[in-house]
Formats: structure tokens, C-alpha cells, sequence
């Protein structure tokens, strides 16, 4: 797995091969309404080819994962893995694995996983 952390809306990554362009920002810095709740939105476009963008907002700040798994539940890529303040995100997912290699078109789960909170939707990738 890659270290992936943001700063200040853009993606930085520690041991990256080059193929890989997970962005990460926040959706609106200027609200001052914080999010009520753990949302995790439908992607869109959906189906999607070749990038898709996924939403999704946090009412605490607290540790995240943001990851795609294939249909058989095997991890395809990690989007976010790190400490997020209270907010509404987007991550925005190539349709590449870990590393590197496109993936199949099919049906992907996201799931975001947070110390309290467990959310997953599907997706599909049409080539």
C-alpha cells in the first residue's frame, strides 16, 4: 500500500507509481455548516469510464479509509487513509488498482471506514 496523505487539497504521495492519481479536496472550505453526519454519496457519473468521483462527508474529525474493493471483496485501491476535521469531501477514483494496472470493467464497492462508522456503495466501470 501507498502513503497517501493531503495537504491543502492536493495529493501527495510517498512511493507512487507514476500511473496513480487518486485527488482528494474538500468540497466547500468556506461553509461554516459542518456536516450532522457520516455520509457516504452515490459516485458519479454512474456507471462511469474512465474516472468517477466519489463524496463523502464527516461530522468529527476522526481517522478514514476511502477504499474500492472488486465484487469478491478483494481491496482494489486505498483513496484516503488518514485524520480528516469535520467536512465534506470528494475523492476521485482513475479506475486503476494499487498498482498501476487498469481494472476490468465491472461492478466496485467503496467503502468508508471511520472509528465509528462503516459505509459501502457499488459502483460499475463500463469499458
Amino acid at each position: 500500500e501507498y502513503d497517501t496523505t493531503t495537504t491543502y487539497g492536493f495529493n501527495v504521495m510517498h512511493g507512487v507509481i507514476p500511473r496513480i492519481d487518486a485527488t482528494v479536496g474538500i468540497v466547500d472550505a468556506n461553509s461554516d455548516v459542518l456536516p450532522s453526519e457520516y455520509v457516504l454519496s452515490r459516485n458519479y457519473p454512474n456507471p462511469f469510464n474512465p474516472t468517477t468521483t466519489i463524496q463523502f462527508s464527516l461530522p468529527e474529525r476522526c481517522h478514514v479509509t476511502l477504499t474500492i474493493y472488486n465484487i469478491m471483496g478483494q481491496k482494489i485501491r486505498t483513496l484516503v487513509n488518514d485524520t480528516r476535521a469535520a467536512n465534506k469531501y470528494t475523492a476521485a477514483w482513475d479506475g486503476y488498482d494499487s498498482f498501476g494496472n487498469a481494472v476490468a470493467s465491472g461492478v466496485y464497492l467503496y467503502q468508508l471506514h471511520t472509528d465509528s462508522k462503516v459505509l459501502t456503495r457499488k459502483m460499475l466501470l463500463v469499458k
